[in-house]
């Protein structure tokens, strides 16, 4: 399980890593962010009641939690951890439904059309972390019952 739980961790990584140098959205206009960019400035989206830079947040929570040994995930251990990967989840799904302002053109940012392979990316490397996570979770959850 621990080997395929780093594979999954630097895949993970990996992709995510990928994710910040490509543009993260397709524009009708000149230029798309990068991820990167929607990295440094995606939080303003709250201003605009677009939560999905909070998949940042729990991609980042998730991959530390599987980093820990067992002795510090028992210490987090709580069942409100599972809602993690399904918020992420539904970040992820909201994605790719609802157009981004990731666009210049002209004066003032312009809505998406639709996700770039940086976008792509991005949702694949917190898929993965979400599945590690729940599979880490119950893992864990069987182990400790075994223990006793």
């Amino acid at each position: 399980m621990k080997g395929i739980r780093i594979l999954g961790i630097i895949t993970a990584l990996v992709l995510y890593g990928f994710s910040l140098y490509l543009p993260a959205f397709e524009c009708r206009g000149p230029t798309s962010l990068s991820g990167l960019g929607v990295l440094t400035i995606g939080y303003m989206g709250f201003l605009m009641l677009d939560f999905r830079w909070l998949g940042n947040i729990t991609f980042v929570a998730m991959i530390l939690y599987l980093l820990s040994d067992r002795g510090a995930r028992k210490l987090l251990d709580s069942p409100r951890l599972l809602l993690l990967p399904f918020v992420t989840g539904l970040l992820c799904l909201w994605a790719f439904v609802a157009p981004a302002h990731g666009c210049w053109g002209g004066e003032s940012p312009q809505t998406s059309d639709d996700l770039s392979l940086g976008g792509q990316l991005w949702i694949a490397s917190l898929c993965i972390a979400s599945a590690l996570f729940l599979v880490a979770s119950i893992w864990d959850t069987s182990a400790r019952a075994s223990d006793g």
